[in-house]
């Protein structure tokens, strides 16, 4: 089986983020990387692996609350009815289907 390898760009462009995202990922060794003549290259199977690792700890880390950016001061907790911060928006999961 071909092993799929990406470029750094191939791979901001996957993930959805800016180059310079996956530059700093890359440095800090929280992403899978190796070179070939002085570029960044990238294996599909390890970053798709590593991209379910972290939607993993995200769950983890954030039990049966979904979050998402709310445009005006950040992330904002959905499915939390605890929460008295009137930044944050409440809305049930379910009515987001």
């Amino acid at each position: 089986m071909t092993k799929k390898i990406l470029t750094l760009k191939q791979v901001a462009d996957y993930l959805k983020v800016h180059h310079v995202t996956i530059y700093r990922l890359v440095r800090r060794k929280e992403l899978p990387a190796f070179k070939i003549w002085h570029r960044w290259r990238f294996d599909l199977e390890l970053i798709d692996q590593w991209r379910v690792e972290q939607e993993q700890k995200i769950k983890t880390a954030l039990g049966d609350q979904l979050w998402v950016r709310d445009g005006r001061d950040g992330p904002a907790i959905l499915n939390d009815t605890t929460s008295n911060d009137s930044c944050t928006t409440s809305i049930p999961v379910e009515d987001l289907v």
